[in-house]
């Protein structure tokens, strides 16, 4: 993309320290999952659809998105 080049280039010329993250697109994609399943189930609950929803699989996949995601971190600091 030219608009992430540019971006790039910014972070470059006002001195930003730029990193790349290998696996971090394997966590964002879960993110995305979880909130388009939260999403759906908003709606349903708005529209009257459902009234309870048990959300314990939802928290154990954001946690282990999070493990994970602080283990990148952690890496990509040394």
């Amino acid at each position: 993309h030219s608009t992430s080049r540019r971006q790039r280039q910014m972070c470059i010329r006002d001195r930003h320290r730029v990193v790349i993250v290998d696996g971090l697109r394997e966590y964002t994609r879960e993110l995305k999952g979880v909130g388009r399943s939260l999403n759906q189930l908003a709606i349903l609950a708005h529209e009257g659809r459902i009234s309870t929803v048990n959300l314990d699989s939802t928290c154990a996949a954001l946690e282990k998105n999070y493990i994970g995601l602080c283990t990148l971190a952690g890496r990509e600091q040394r």
